[in-house]
C-alpha cells in the first residue's frame, strides 16, 4: 500500500502491511449477527423490488417508444404511399401530354408525305399523257 499514499483520494492504512485487520465483528455476539443478517436479507429484498420496479418502469417506456415508433413509421410510409401515387399520376399525365404532341407531329408528317406523293403522282399521271 506504498503507492496508495501517494494516490489522491486514497487514505493509507493505519496498521502496518504485516499486522492482520482488525476484525470488527469479533466481539459482535450471535444476536448482532443475526440482527446483520437480517438486515442485509431486508437490503438485499428491497434492492430486488427496486429492480423490478425499474425492470417493469423500462418495459413500458419501451413499449411505449415501441408503439411511437411503429405510428411514425405507418404515417411516414403513407405519406412516401401519398407522395409516390402524385409523382405517378403527374408523369402519366406528362407522358400523355407529350405523347400526343408527338401524335400530333407524326399525322402532320405523314400527312404531309402523303399529300406530297399524290401531287408528284398527280404530276406524273399529266406528264405522262
Amino acid at each position: 500500500m506504498e503507492n496508495a499514499r501517494h494516490e489522491p483520494g486514497v487514505e493509507a492504512m493505519s496498521s502496518p502491511p504485516d499486522e492482520p485487520m482488525p476484525n470488527r465483528s469479533a466481539g459482535a455476539t450471535g444476536h448482532d449477527r443475526d440482527r446483520q443478517r437480517v438486515a442485509l436479507a431486508d437490503y438485499v429484498d428491497l434492492s430486488v423490488e427496486s429492480v423490478r420496479a425499474a425492470e417493469t418502469e423500462i418495459a413500458q417506456r419501451q413499449q411505449s417508444d415501441v408503439e411511437a415508433a411503429e405510428e411514425e413509421y405507418e404515417e411516414r410510409t403513407q405519406r412516401i404511399r401519398r407522395r409516390l401515387a402524385t409523382f405517378v399520376e403527374v408523369m402519366r399525365r406528362e407522358f400523355g401530354e407529350q405523347f400526343d404532341q408527338l401524335r400530333s407531329s407524326f399525322d402532320s408528317a405523314t400527312g404531309a408525305v402523303a399529300d406530297e406523293r399524290r401531287t408528284t403522282r398527280d404530276q406524273v399521271v399529266q406528264e405522262s399523257q
